[in-house]
């Protein structure tokens, strides 16, 4: 049985000045958002659908504009 799938998707906002937003897709379905979060919330987010989805791989995946306005990528190990 192949466990299922949940992506956090995070928008750290423009050179980390904005709030952070989460997306929340379970199998490529979004299933909930998180609006005006601080950074420190991730961690609280991941935890709660670890929780949830006993049986679900969680990956976490930030993106965020650097100082000179570039959009990065990254995965987050929680």
């Amino acid at each position: 049985m192949e466990l299922a799938k949940i992506l956090v998707d995070v928008d750290l906002g423009r050179k980390g000045i904005e709030k952070t937003e989460m997306y929340v897709y379970l199998e490529g379905k979004l299933i909930e958002t998180h609006f005006d979060r601080c950074y420190d919330d991730i961690k609280m987010v991941v935890e709660d659908l670890r929780g949830r989805y006993k049986d679900a791989m969680v990956e976490v995946s930030c993106e965020g504009e650097d100082f000179f306005g570039r959009i990065h990528r990254w995965p987050l190990d929680i």
